[in-house]
């Protein structure tokens, strides 16, 4: 199954949720904690998933655009991952 259509199937499914715009999408809670009781049951460190997780978010960022709505919720989700993985240095 392609990303695009595992996409979709994940939307007809009701496990990601689009904002008003379809701009922005979110898992839907149930399949964020079957991910992490996965990672945990396979010895995975939640810190680095964390860690994982906000450079995707920041990867994302596009500097020098100014100040953006998805340049906000980017920054602001990779803080908040960063703060889960204990990774303060990363936040200035």
């Amino acid at each position: 199954m392609g990303d695009e259509n595992a996409f979709q199937v994940l939307r007809r499914r009701s496990l990601l949720s689009a904002d008003e715009d379809h701009n922005f999408f979110a898992l839907h809670q149930l399949i964020a904690d079957l991910t992490l009781k996965r990672c945990l049951k396979q010895g995975l460190q939640l810190e680095d998933e964390h860690v994982c997780v906000a450079d995707n978010w920041l990867s994302g960022v596009r500097k020098g655009v100014g100040v953006s709505v998805r340049n906000v919720i980017a920054s602001s989700e990779a803080s908040y991952h960063l703060l889960e993985a204990g990774r303060y240095d990363r936040l200035d």
